[in-house]
């Protein structure tokens, strides 16, 4: 951020105002670099954050395919391609830069927007169950249905 006092610039300027409106404009620019550094920097943490819990899941996932195994193999086979599924966005989700991904994201709204709606969508029916799901008390759960 600038250290320039924007009265100053106004009193060395001519009068009219045009070094404190120089000013002003440089200090918005400093300020909107930040925040987009900020928001960078946050949302590739929140992506190495997601990333490791995908390769969590895809430990869990495996071990469940194990103890499977023995009982029916064919369900064992699809478990474990689910954890190599997960294990691989997790890898690709690692190494992907968020802008990048941003911009992909973005490419394919716009060449499949009706996939891209439908995709949102689901998602967030996905999200909505799982949020609801976490939410419910013990106490609650034992008497849904009214029991």
């Amino acid at each position: 951020m600038s250290d320039r006092d924007p009265v100053s610039e106004f009193q060395r300027g001519n009068g009219d105002g045009r070094g404190a409106a120089h000013t002003v404009s440089e200090t918005a620019a400093d300020l909107r670099d930040q925040l987009r550094d900020t928001v960078s920097d946050i949302a590739h943490e929140k992506k190495d954050n997601a990333a490791e819990g995908m390769h969590r899941a895809a430990d869990a996932t495996r071990e469940a395919a194990r103890r499977i195994e023995g009982d029916q193999a064919w369900m064992a086979g699809v478990v474990d391609r689910v954890a190599d599924a997960l294990d691989g966005l997790s890898d690709t989700l690692r190494r992907s830069d968020f802008r990048g991904m941003m911009d992909r994201t973005e490419r394919f709204a716009r060449e499949q927007p009706v996939l891209f709606a439908g995709a949102a969508f689901a998602i967030g029916l996905l999200l909505a169950r799982a949020t609801r799901a976490g939410m419910r008390t013990p106490d609650r759960a034992e008497n849904i249905g009214g029991y």
